[in-house]
Order: structure tokens, then sequence, then C-alpha cells
């Protein structure tokens, strides 16, 4: 019905999920420290987000004000999420997430990996592996017993193939459709 009304596919975003069984020990790549998240990562990390996201699809940088906005969503877990850094230069983060609610339908005590970016001159090193396995073992720590985790099929990072080398399986998929209203200027 869509197509037929001038929709066409633009997007598929998987939901991957894993059991918090059989993980893999942390080990950071050299030079590179992961670290409980702390205060003083918030404006560090939003900007490698903002760098991190530059090249993806439908992303725009965010304010100060718009990332403070999603630090304290409901479910935000900052206890639950790291840093990587390099000496003292935030790398990498991870802002992860719990929703208690959503046991009652799933049936799972689900972390989320809300928010996963490294910095491009520092991808193809492990780190985005390091601060997954890190959020792993911290959501096994707190009760949990999965992790989900939302990613776009085509994201030019390579992050889905990281995801299923750590054990990530497809587990729902949302199609995005989208129609162009009207092209150039009026």
């Amino acid at each position: 019905m869509l197509q037929s009304n001038g929709f066409d596919r633009a997007r598929f975003f998987d939901e991957l999920q894993r059991p918090l069984t059989d993980l893999p020990g942390i080990v950071a790549p050299p030079g590179i420290e992961i670290e409980p998240w702390e205060d003083s990562h918030r404006e560090p990390a939003r900007l490698v987000s903002n760098s991190a996201f530059a090249d993806h699809w439908g992303s725009t940088l965010r304010s100060a004000d718009a990332w403070e906005t999603a630090l304290k969503a409901p479910g935000r877990r900052l206890d639950l999420s790291f840093v990587a850094t390099e000496g003292q230069e935030v790398v990498g983060y991870s802002l992860n997430g719990f929703y208690a609610d959503d046991e009652a339908v799933t049936g799972r005590k689900d972390g989320w990996i809300e928010s996963l970016g490294t910095l491009r001159s520092h991808r193809g090193r492990g780190i985005a592996s390091s601060l997954i396995v890190a959020s792993l073992h911290a959501f096994q720590a707190a009760g949990l017993n999965s992790s989900m985790l939302g990613v776009d099929t085509e994201n030019p990072s390579g992050a889905y193939g990281i995801y299923q080398r750590l054990g990530f399986e497809p587990l729902n998929r949302m199609i995005l459709l989208s129609r162009t209203i009207r092209e150039g200027p009026e």
C-alpha cells in the first residue's frame, strides 16, 4: 500500500540480541583504557559521538543541550556505561540503558547498548569491541540476562560485523520508508 503511494524502502534497521552467557574477556587494545562513565566524560563523549556519526545516514550533530537530554533519558544507565581513553583523550564511548518493564513482554532482562561510537581515527583497533564486552560484563553483574542493540544494516563503520562476531543475532527488523514530497527549490 505504501509503495503504491510513492513510498520507497530507504533503510533497514535490525535489533540484535545476545544472551549474557559465555562472555569473552575484556581486553583493551594497546594504549587504550576502558573506564566506567564519569560526569567528566559528558562533553568529550558528545564530541566523539558527533565525529563518529558524521558519516551516518540521517545523523545530525547533537548540541550540548540535546546530549544532556539523551544522557537523562528514561532508562539511561550511566552506571553501566563506559568510555575508551587514550591518555587523557576520550576516543570512544558506550551509552547503555535498561528498561525494567520490558521483561513482562520479552521474558528477558535486556541491557541495551544504545549508542556506541569510536573516533574514525581510532577505528579498526578493537575499541568498539572492548566497549561492548565491558558493557556485557556490566549487564551480567547487574543481574541482567541479555543484551540488545539497534543497528542500521548499512552502517558505514562495519558495526554490524563487529556485533555478529561478538555473538549478537538478529531478532527484529524495521524498514524505514521514505517519500520525496518535492525536489529542489520551489
